[in-house]
């Protein structure tokens, strides 16, 4: 039985590009601080709980929530055009 990524991935994509890019980016970051230098798990462990709380209770998760992906502005713009053209 395998397992297909990609449905998932393209989901997250549409709705989280930003946070899907720059996690991936750190996560490949640690892993080579990790082989390169000799970083324990532990000490991999510690940054990647940091880089979640970055990522996830910051300021950047307020100015994510004010952010629309491209499928609901589309939806957004659409309705509003809707209204203009039946309010006329």
């Amino acid at each position: 039985m395998s397992i297909n990524p990609l449905p998932l991935v393209k989901k997250l994509w549409s709705e989280e590009p930003v946070r899907l890019a720059v996690d991936g980016a750190l996560a490949a970051v640690v892993g080579v601080l990790a082989v390169k230098f000799g970083i324990d798990g532990n000490t991999t462990d510690l940054i990647d709980a940091g880089i979640a709380v970055v990522l996830g209770v910051s300021g950047a998760e307020v100015a994510r929530s004010q952010v629309s992906s491209p499928a609901t502005l589309a939806a957004k713009l659409a309705a509003a055009a809707a209204e203009k053209v039946v309010g006329k």
